[in-house]
């Protein structure tokens, strides 16, 4: 220690010496060109020097040794080892997620969830909300927790029909608690998302709009709301042009349920028609859809009894079936099986529930304003004379009673007790309340954005068929 002290002394007072001597080198070439200031730099070099015999001395002492500190502390195993055996004891879980298919049973959904113990398999395979997944009332993926022997810790899915309705989701959460399977649920709001189409007629607006969630009833609704002024088998053209806004329903990105058709637009070789969906606020029994304009395409009347009817013989003369002579068919018969429901087309008053000769059962009702509308060949009825009843709502079922050469629905609609084409009826039946000048400026204001989103629509379409040409 004495040695390394000493030569740290030394190491010292040699660079001391070789600062000095560098200096005296540059003090006399200073006196050769400057006296004066030579003598200046002379008494701050020796001020210097003393300074620096100050600082050299704590240099040249000897250093203390460095206090070394040893820490000593027993380790407590017993915590330790408590805890790597509940980590070992811990089963390792494994998530699977799938989404049920039309194919499925139980046992294969639960075997592709990763589940194989046949105790839970056998446990599970009546269980009702499994069920519904396999029948295809589920929204979004089925997710399941197993350990590595295939056993079962917990299921999630989501499921509809859980209200009174039927139109309420719920999320289910399927777990073993101390040996025995608990189901719990919560409900669930889809949250509703806008979407647009726009297209080219290629085929039919139903084969076209396939590609769209619900597209078939997309197609349906544009029919029903736009029927009194477009004739979908005769007005649309290859080539023409659709523009649609509508508003799904959707659960963890799966799309559950189309909300509202909001909007739609067609262009018929160079027509134009567009309806607008409308709430005025609070009054929800004037909501319904609209011309641009602010007219009310609403209608007092169904323009059929049957949801897709078909007709099988038309309004007019005709060669009577079962007589063999021309006699005047005074209304339409549609395509319709035994059981058929049949709705009345209007709100009015049954004037008469019964059988009638050639008609066999027959309802007729009473519409204000002159209107009456009359269903023939029923197999049996579900109201009664002097009865009150709703657009809609169901009077009969269809069958094959009276003179007739089959099943199907014989339906007639008469204006101030004449009859006319039902296919027509429209031409007769007024529209629903307009709107009053007041709420114009609103509806102007409400629709503003659906009148954007079918412009946007149609013109980015447009886009795409400049891209591809």
């Amino acid at each position: 220690m004495a040695q390394s002290t000493g030569r740290r002394g030394f190491d010292a007072s040699l660079h001391l010496a070789q600062q000095a001597c560098g200096l005296a080198s540059a003090f006399f070439l200073a006196c050769r060109r400057r006296p004066q200031r030579a003598a200046l730099a002379l008494g701050i070099l020796l001020m210097g020097i003393g300074a620096g015999s100050f600082a050299l001395e704590p240099v040249l002492e000897a250093e203390p040794a460095p206090t070394q500190v040893t820490l000593e502390q027993t380790l407590d195993n017993t915590r330790i080892s408590s805890q790597a055996q509940a980590l070992e004891e811990q089963p390792a879980l494994l998530v699977h997620a799938t989404q049920a298919r039309s194919s499925d049973t139980v046992q294969t959904l639960l075997t592709r969830l990763g589940v194989t113990d046949p105790e839970t398999v056998s446990a599970l395979k009546d269980e009702a909300n499994l069920l519904q997944a396999v029948q295809g009332q589920t929204a979004g993926a089925v997710v399941a927790q197993t350990d590595a022997r295939g056993q079962l810790h917990r299921l999630h899915l989501v499921v509809d029909g859980q209200g009174e309705d039927g139109s309420e989701w719920a999320r289910v959460e399927i777990s073993r608690e101390g040996g025995i399977w608990q189901t719990r649920t919560e409900p669930v709001v889809p949250q509703l998302q806008t979407r647009v189409a726009a297209g080219r007629l290629r085929s039919s607006l139903a084969a076209d709009l396939a590609g769209e969630p619900y597209g078939a009833l997309l197609a349906i609704n544009v029919q029903k709301i736009l029927g009194d002024r477009v004739d979908f088998r005769r007005d649309l053209r290859r080539g023409d042009v659709y523009a649609l806004v509508y508003r799904v329903q959707s659960i963890d990105g799966q799309t559950v349920g189309l909300d509202r058709l909001l909007a739609v637009q067609l262009d018929l070789h160079g027509q134009e028609h567009t309806a607008l969906w409308y709430e005025p606020a609070g009054d929800d029994e004037q909501a319904g859809y609209f011309l641009p304009d602010g007219s009310s395409l609403q209608r007092a009347f169904l323009s059929s009894p049957l949801p897709h009817p078909r007709v099988t013989s038309p309004f007019g003369m005709r060669m009577h079936p079962l007589v063999h002579r021309l006699l005047m068919h005074t209304g339409v018969d549609f395509h319709a099986r035994v059981g058929t429901p049949v709705a009345t087309i209007g709100d009015g008053r049954v004037v008469y529930a019964g059988w009638q000769n050639g008609y066999g059962n027959v309802v007729r009702v009473q519409h204000p304003g002159g209107f009456t509308s009359v269903y023939a060949h029923l197999s049996r009825l579900e109201v009664r004379t002097g009865q009150w009843v709703k657009a809609g709502e169901t009077v009969a079922l269809s069958g094959n009673t009276g003179t007739s050469t089959g099943p199907h629905l014989h339906f007639e609609f008469h204006v101030q007790h004449k009859p006319v084409n039902p296919l027509t009826l429209a031409r007769y039946v007024p529209h629903g309340k307009p709107l009053s000048p007041g709420e114009k400026p609103a509806f102007f204001a409400a629709t503003a954005l659906l009148r954007g989103q079918l412009a946007l629509a149609a013109g980015a379409f447009d886009a795409r068929l400049a891209r591809v040409d």
